[in-house]
């Protein structure tokens, strides 16, 4: 998982342009769709798509393919721990209030069941994952 952080820091020091994240998120979501990867890959590419989901034009291409929500939201009930935190941070990403058009993506995501999935993953034992779903909880307006 330390993957996920060094690379939001390389995209957060204005690394990876937006149309960058956008090409990456398309290519990511083809993977996710399209692959049957072990859960290691899993987790990688779940943490490659949060941190491009930091960009406008890639949020609005995830949040465009409810395949890819839909996929999102298998990962947080996932058996694997690992796979439950990346995939709540990409929802956190992907929902963050302080940014533009965050209220629409809030609302199509607990219309989708996102909300209810988080507060399930309160009651996790794993310290890492009640911390991401307690952020993503937070950020819901």
């Amino acid at each position: 998982m330390a993957f996920c952080f060094k690379f939001t820091k390389v995209i957060k020091q204005g690394k990876i342009c937006d149309g960058c994240r956008h090409v990456k998120a398309k290519l990511i979501v083809g993977m996710m769709l399209t692959c049957s990867l072990e859960s290691n890959y899993q987790s990688m590419t779940l943490c490659i798509l949060a941190n491009v989901a930091d960009g406008d034009s890639a949020k609005d291409f995830i949040m465009g393919n409810e395949d890819v929500l839909k996929k999102l939201m298998n990962y947080m009930m996932h058996s694997n721990v690992n796979l439950q935190i990346a995939a709540t941070f990409c929802i956190c990403n992907l929902i963050w209030n302080e940014e533009e058009s965050a209220s629409e993506r809030q609302a199509k995501l607990t219309e989708l069941g996102v909300h209810k999935l988080l507060q399930q993953l309160l009651s996790t034992n794993n310290t890492t994952l009640f911390d991401k779903v307690k952020t993503a909880m937070q950020q819901f307006t």
